[in-house]
């Protein structure tokens, strides 16, 4: 009886014992629960014994410096300097916090409270959308797109273009490496790419060539339309035929607006091609024009009985064809149901006369004229432009290469229209889609407010926001070219404020006397910001468009 009342004295004094430590634990853990931890710090920053409101606002302040903080991206030992916030890379304070905080009453948790936390790292975010879109527009240094080969004729002989290996990287490598030198504090992320090869190997092409390129040529095709024979000569079918990489394979295609040009009359009597209705904005107001019907062969089938008659033989160089009555893909009632009613924005870009210039501006020019984007459409200046080349009316001059070096290119000067028309679209307020500056300051451009272009390399893009169909018009001269866009005007103004240079660097002078020099002045590298401010109403919407320039070496030809 002693025995069993001694263990039941014990047990009550265990379970005090108990019940003490519960309630000073419980106690620890409320008095410690509206605080961080002691001790705590994320990205160096030390938040320990602040209150969750408190933290946050430091996190978003370490967020905003690092953000703005540029982070060098090496490629293979080749640099490009990015800003994070144009990547969409942010740390999320409020799970940042949510995880330096914890279980409130787990015990590893109370005792971190009073007893100190150390260094936690900071929870980032990537909003692929962005990084997918700043990607897109990069001209990260050290990543070059394959070129895939393609034949061309020079007469009617098969002249290869040879394809090139590209360089790239993943913008999973990319998120990594910038979400990894944020949380460090670093300035710095190096990635190594990967080889891409074209689809086509050179050895492959060349027995093209040799192949289906000269059969394609060997012989006239028999063209019959609505049972009246034209004949296409050899030099018709090399002047608008190339052989292009398509799904790993090369395929023909016509470029059936030169195919029709040279065919003249011939085509032209059985093939009447329907007008599109368009709008004259020659008052300031636009005014639809009507639109005609016509009556011919639709392009697709055109195009299909062309490449087999090209690829085939004998006999089967035969093209047999009827003619259907074809609609305009604008009609007058549908232009009219678009209530086009009013200019939204315009811009004037002014360049110094040259004739390369006056050709390739006005070929970009000519292209985009008249582009109707419809709304969340979105608008590719490559796309509309095409690619430069000597068939489709483009001639070389210098263009800005790699390292800010100028050499000559086909379709040099095209960057002016393109310009114009991101300049025009950036007033109109449509949203960027993909836009890249120079790598170097041209002075005249607006630091920060311009754009240009590369073929398989960098494209304008923008999206029609405006919830209506907008109009695209360019009129040319000798020394200008002005964009302007049409529809319905949904804000008061828009102005660019441009900030100061920043980070200001020059290049030594330099002497080339290599044959293909082209000499060049010298102008700053610099970083400079840009902001949209869109006034509607009382409401106040700011856009930031960030531009790094590297410096331009002024560069002496001698020799050579």
């Amino acid at each position: 009886m002693h025995e069993l009342l001694e263990q039941n004295k014990w047990t009550k004094v265990l379970a005090i014992v108990a019940l003490w430590c519960l309630g000073m634990f419980a106690a620890f853990a409320l008095l410690g629960s509206s605080s961080i931890p002691r001790g705590t710090t994320v990205a160096g920053t030390a938040i320990g014994g602040l209150s969750e409101d408190q933290a946050k606002i430091a996190l978003d302040q370490v967020q905003e410096a690092r953000a703005k903080k540029k982070i060098k991206v090496s490629i293979d030992g080749t640099d490009t300097w990015v800003h994070p916030q144009d990547l969409g890379v942010t740390i999320d304070s409020e799970v940042t916090i949510d995880e330096a905080v914890g279980p409130r009453f787990s015990p590893s948790n109370v005792w971190r409270t009073w007893f100190g936390a150390g260094e936690q790292s900071p929870v980032l975010t990537i909003n692929q959308e962005t990084l997918g879109r700043w990607f897109a527009s990069a001209h990260l240094a050290g990543v070059t797109p394959k070129v895939e080969p393609r034949i061309k004729y020079t007469g009617t002989t098969p002249e290869v273009v040879p394809g090139q290996a590209g360089k790239s990287i993943s913008t999973e490598d990319l998120a990594v490496g910038i979400a990894k030198a944020m949380s460090e504090g670093s300035n710095q992320v190096e990635l190594s790419a990967h080889v891409e090869e074209p689809s086509v190997s050179r050895e492959q092409v060349d027995q093209f060539a040799q192949g289906t390129a000269s059969q394609a040529v060997s012989a006239p095709i028999d063209l019959n339309i609505d049972n009246r024979s034209s004949t296409v000569s050899p030099e018709v079918i090399a002047s608008s035929l190339q052989f292009k990489v398509q799904d790993g394979e090369l395929k023909p295609e016509f470029d059936l607006g030169v195919f029709r040009k040279k065919m003249g009359k011939e085509l032209a009597d059985v093939d009447q091609r329907p007008v599109d209705a368009k709008w004259d904005v020659s008052s300031g107001t636009p005014v639809v024009v009507a639109s005609v019907n016509g009556k011919g062969v639709p392009d697709d089938q055109l195009q299909s009985a062309l490449g087999s008659a090209a690829l085939g033989s004998g006999d089967q160089r035969k093209a047999t064809l009827a003619t259907e009555p074809l609609t305009p893909s604008m009609t007058t009632e549908q232009a009219q149901a678009l209530d086009i009613k009013e200019k939204v924005s315009s811009f004037k870009q002014e360049f110094p006369y040259a004739e390369y210039r006056f050709q390739n501006i006005g070929q970009a020019s000519k292209r985009v004229n008249n582009t109707l984007l419809m709304p969340d459409e979105i608008f590719s200046m490559n796309d509309i432009v095409g690619e430069r080349t000597e068939e489709r009316g483009f001639t070389k001059g210098p263009v800005v290469a790699e390292g800010g070096r100028l050499k000559e290119e086909l379709g040099g000067g095209v960057s002016t229209a393109t310009t114009a028309v991101w300049v025009a679209a950036f007033y109109g307020g449509l949203e960027k889609v993909e836009q890249g500056a120079h790598l170097i300051w041209i002075p005249r451009y607006q630091p920060g407010l311009e754009a240009t272009v590369a073929w398989g390399q960098l494209d304008l893009k923008f999206k029609n926001n405006t919830g209506h169909p907008i109009l695209i018009t360019t009129d040319m001269k000798q020394t200008s070219v002005e964009v302007s866009i049409w529809g319905h005007k949904n804000f008061d103004s828009i102005k660019a404020v441009s900030g100061d240079k920043k980070n200001i660097t020059n290049a030594p002078a330099q002497v080339d006397n290599s044959t293909n020099c082209v000499p060049q002045e010298g102008s700053p590298g610099f970083d400079i910001k840009v902001d949209r401010v869109i006034k509607t109403g009382g409401d106040k919407k700011v856009d930031s468009f960030f531009t790094h320039y590297i410096p331009a070496a002024p560069t002496k030809c001698v020799g050579g």
